[in-house]
């Protein structure tokens, strides 16, 4: 193992089988002479001794026997797993009696094993912790029922031609071995109700004398591969039927040899099927549970072109006079695949995540686990990268307990979880606070709420790091970033959020620092920022920049084709969103004085709800009810939910005198409302091109509303294109990247 390699680990089946399709991938990964190390994981029983036999020098050297020291530390330093199951195929265990598996923060890419499946798979888009990279697909009619049933973003699913197990050399021994066995694959009944029933059928199959003799007559073997749950001494009924023509064993991996030797598969659900319909097989599916299945699974097929066998005799009767029951819908495979004497199918996909590997683009924060405008639109641009299929990670110097969402299939990592939950966390932050050797982020106004250990990890990690783009987007962790030195790292971007007359109050001293450095690449918000820094502190440190505005997350927008009018109401209901802290009153201000204009005129048929919280928010409600104005302002509380409360209310209202950037406009409008608001830095900047936007009196704001039934349809899309144009994940994407290649 090199420092300056790429590690890639794979497994499957909870690293107890090798011969799916993460197996061979790994296999055919070891021919390609390049930068990354890659590692099969496998825990030591009687199938995978075997196959470790069969291995050449090399593949054996890269073998890694689950939990041993070389497993862990590897792990550790792992940059992308392939995994078949989950990612306990790959992770390492810790404890004694109750294993937990480490808690898993790598980017995953699921080799499904299966070339297709029976039933909707469990996996969801944001499942194993929100870390699936890339969702392989074998069949191109399954990607709309993932993204649809499952939940899966577009750029998380990846079609794959043809399935990775079967190569080249795969496709040349089938064609010339000799196919002499019966493969029976059996899944496990979860339900008690159906179990002893259907293993009760299961052994009168194996003990038919007729069955028994058509295979000793035939020189034919018939192997029974059992879900691993049906175990030896829970089910000896089943096992007492093994003889010289019957092979019993523990496991429902079908190994690569009896593969290559079936002629018949039998099966009731497993995946199998599509396999060996690939294959040019036939397969039998004998369900004599069906119905009761059924009730209790999502089928991925209809059930009405369904061919399968109930009835045990029927099920003989078709091995013994070789009935082939054909079965149309496992062979509505894709027109395109080709031919799979080729490896191409391999070499495509293992370039297309070498690519991926080599181009990894890391931002650094503060903490994107948490909420803020910084992370808000990090989040976006992030989201954004993935659209435009990057490999993307997030690292944050802390980490919160916290329900905010993450977008699909970006890596978040962090150096310190600042609820001490584990024994190690409480350790390392007794230790590191002792030093208080902070560094950089000495610089931070909150520095007591850090820990010095985020210092320490931070300056690990980048002097570790792999990736070719990494984005600082907080001032306090330039620094950091532009004093390291790693050779993967091409380009090194400063993203400046904080607002240029706020950021000697977030850090203070720090621009002294940042004066003494002259940064290649920097990013700005808005223009106006990028000037403030210059005229209020001087700096201008930068040899190059871009001004990139922020977007929203995909979860935050509507869909355009999902706008609709306001229609005619006795009642508007607007929201106002901000933080109602002091700094804030006199933006609080104004929305009482149009409360007391409604008030005064008579108007009641207008009502303003308010969400938000800070410092203020009794300070305001007293003065709310001081003035009999709770008919009017209705204080709503906090809300983890802007974009769903945005697309409830009728319009947005913002009296907010000062905004450095305008993110609340661009969710208004992409949440399908009017917005109105003052002029301010962020309004100018960001409303740009739509009308009627700037509150001119409130006699004229009354007005607005009350007429908003005749702002049609395509006037709401319209601006919604305005913004989509400027401020959308397509726009801010195209932008960095664009500013990537410069």
């Amino acid at each position: 193992m090199s420092k300056d390699n790429y590690i890639w680990i794979y497994g499957e089946n909870r690293a107890e089988s090798a011969c799916e399709n993460a197996f061979n991938f790994w296999r055919y990964g070891l021919t390609k002479d390049d930068s990354v190390d890659k590692y099969f994981i496998l825990k030591k029983n009687k199938y995978t001794l075997e196959v470790y036999e069969s291995l050449s020098k090399i593949e054996k050297e890269f073998i890694l026997w689950h939990n041993s020291k070389k497993h862990k530390k590897i792990f550790e330093d792992a940059d992308m797993c392939f995994i078949s199951d989950s990612f306990e195929d790959v992770c390492p265990t810790k404890g004694t009696f109750r294993k937990k598996i480490y808690p898993i923060d790598k980017p995953l890419i699921f080799l499904q094993k299966d070339s297709n499946s029976l039933f909707n798979t469990r996996f969801t888009g944001e499942s194993q912790n929100n870390n699936i990279f890339r969702f392989c697909v074998y069949d191109k009619n399954n990607m709309n029922i993932f993204k649809e049933k499952n939940n899966f973003r577009d750029y998380q699913l990846r079609y794959v031609k043809f399935p990775l197990k079967f190569d080249s050399k795969f496709i040349e021994e089938d064609e010339s071995t000799p196919k002499d066995s019966l493969v029976f694959v059996v899944e496990w009944r979860y339900y008690d109700s159906i179990r002893q029933d259907f293993v009760n059928n299961l052994v009168g199959v194996l003990k038919s004398k007729e069955l028994n003799e058509y295979l000793k007559n035939n020189n034919i073997k018939l192997k029974l591969y059992l879900h691993r749950y049906y175990k030896k001494n829970k089910f000896r009924n089943i096992f007492s039927c093994a003889n010289d023509n019957i092979e019993i064993f523990e496991t429902n991996v079908v190994s690569r040899e009896d593969v290559l030797k079936c002629k018949l598969l039998i099966t009731d659900y497993n995946s199998y099927a599509y396999d060996f319909t690939l294959l040019n097989r036939p397969v039998i599916l004998y369900q004599p549970d069906f119905d009761f299945v059924k009730s209790k699974h999502q089928f991925l097929i209809d059930e009405n072109e369904l061919f399968n066998i109930k009835d045990s005799s029927e099920l003989i009767s078709a091995i013994v006079n070789e009935k082939e029951v054909a079965n149309p819908v496992l062979e509505m495979w894709d027109d395109d695949i080709y031919d799979v004497k080729s490896d191409d199918h391999l070499n495509e996909l293992y370039e297309y995540f070498l690519e991926k590997q080599e181009n990894k683009i890391t931002f650094i924060g503060y903490n994107f686990f948490g909420v803020g405008g910084t992370v808000s639109a990090t989040k976006a641009l992030s989201e954004g990268l993935m659209q435009k299929d990057c490999f993307v990670e997030l690292y944050s110097i802390l980490k919160t307990n916290s329900r905010n969402s993450k977008p699909y299939g970006i890596n978040f990592t962090h150096a310190f979880y600042r609820h001490t939950i584990s024994v190690r966390e409480k350790v390392k932050y007794k230790l590191f606070k002792l030093t208080r050797r902070y560094g950089y982020i000495g610089y931070e106004e909150n520095v007591d709420g850090l820990n010095p250990y985020s210092n320490y990890h931070l300056k690990r990690t980048l002097k570790n790091i792999k990736s070719k783009t990494v984005v600082s987007t907080r001032e306090s962790l330039h620094l950091y970033l532009d004093d390291c030195r790693s050779d993967f790292i091409k380009d090194k971007i400063y993203f400046f959020h904080a607002p240029a007359d706020t950021l000697d109050v977030m850090y203070p001293g720090l621009i002294k620092e940042l004066k003494k450095k002259t940064f290649e690449k920097a990013i700005f918000v808005t223009e106006s920022n990028r000037q403030a820094l210059k005229d209020l502190l001087d700096y201008s440190g930068y040899n190059n920049y871009i001004i990139i505005g922020n977007a929203l997350e995909q979860v935050k927008v509507i869909p355009r084709e999902d706008i609709h009018a306001v229609p005619k109401k006795d009642k508007y209901v607007g929201i106002y969103l901000l933080r109602l802290s002091r700094d804030r009153i006199d933006d609080l201000n104004n929305l009482i004085e149009f409360a007391k204009h409604l008030k005064k005129k008579n108007v009641t048929n207008i009502v303003i709800d308010v969400f938000g919280g800070g410092n203020y928010v009794e300070d305001f409600m007293d003065i709310v009810y001081a003035n009999n104005l709770d008919n009017i302002i209705n204080y709503r509380g906090k809300t983890n939910n802007p974009f769903g409360e945005i697309k409830n209310h009728d319009f947005m209202a913002d009296f907010t005198l000062n905004h450095s950037f305008g993110m609340i406009y661009i969710e208004g409008v992409l949440g399908g409302r009017k917005v109105f608001c003052m002029e301010n830095q962020g309004s100018l900047e960001v409303m740009e091109g739509i009308d009627n936007t700037y509150i001119e009196s409130f006699d004229w704001l009354v007005d607005q509303i009350n007429n908003i039934s005749d702002i049609s349809e395509d006037e709401l899309k319209e601006n919604y294109d305005i913004i989509s144009s400027k401020f959308s994940q397509k726009a801010v994407s195209e932008k960095f990247l664009d500013f990537l290649d410069k």
